[in-house]
């Protein structure tokens, strides 16, 4: 119980210092202050102006002058010091809460929602277009010990260490993923129009991958070493669907953890 509570902490700590805080966006009170001071302070120039110039205006005139100076001058100054301030503390929302939707909070790939819909899209582009993708399941081994005896932010390093290594072996349009606390997923969107050559480039990445995970992890002066097991599923011009592509994959990955650390399976009906 103890270890699903500091779960849960985490995951919520990693929330909050992603979602954009309050102190970002100004408050009502610091809009009204900014736009009274900006007015008064142009409003005052003004009104030194014409004693400076000593400008024999008629009051109608004095006013009309007043209020076309007042906009000119006072508008850029409120948009620079309250409109744009606004505006760049909503974009910058609206990012973060793109990133809730697609991202995994801990290591910045995709998360489970995405990476199905991005499936779903390369499985669709390989059956249209005749060419074999795949699916890569890594399962990671050896991270629960790392929380028990270094605790788990740096399991949380491990992690994001991992991810890391994952996306810089991939091409640009690949996906890497987090399913599950230590369990991450690769989409190989083109691997080839052939399916042996498909089977043949799926396997070479995935023993890149594995050299790259089982690499030790360097924390604190900590040299903490994982393993891996990886499953594969190619899919292509005959496509079954993504629950089913997603359980092949499962299905290879399975074999894998039966044959021991460092093991990959290729799913062959």
């Amino acid at each position: 119980m103890s270890s699903l509570m500091l779960s849960v902490h985490q995951y919520v700590s990693n929330y909050l210092n992603r979602v954009p805080r309050m102190s970002e966006f100004l408050t009502s009170r610091q809009v009204i202050l900014r736009i009274v001071t900006i007015i008064a302070v142009v409003e005052f120039s003004i009104m030194d102006g014409f004693i400076f110039f000593n400008a024999d205006f008629s009051p109608y005139e004095e006013a009309l002058i007043d209020i076309a100076l007042l906009g000119v001058l006072a508008t850029p100054l409120i948009y620079l010091w309250v409109i744009n301030p606004y505006i760049s503390a909503r974009d910058s929302a609206l990012d973060e809460m793109e990133k809730l939707i697609y991202k995994d909070l801990l290591t910045g790939l995709s998360n489970r929602h995405d990476v199905y819909s991005q499936l779903e899209t390369a499985m669709s582009d390989a059956a249209k277009y005749a060419f074999e993708g795949a699916i890569l399941l890594v399962d990671l081994d050896g991270l629960k010990p790392v929380n028990e005896l270094c605790g788990h932010d740096v399991g949380d390093e491990v992690l994001i260490e991992t991810a890391k290594r994952l996306r810089s072996n991939l091409k640009t349009e690949d996906v890497a993923g987090r399913l599950d606390s230590d369990e991450f997923v690769i989409i190989i969107k083109r691997a080839d129009r052939d399916l042996q050559s498909a089977h043949e480039y799926a396997m070479t990445l995935a023993e890149q991958l594995m050299h790259a995970v089982t690499e030790p992890v360097r924390i604190n002066d900590q040299a903490l070493h994982v393993s891996a097991r990886i499953g594969i599923k190619v899919f292509g011009k005959e496509s079954t669907g993504v629950d089913r592509a997603m359980l092949d994959a499962d299905i290879a990955l399975t074999r894998a953890k039966q044959r021991g650390d460092g093991s990959i399976e290729l799913f062959e009906a």
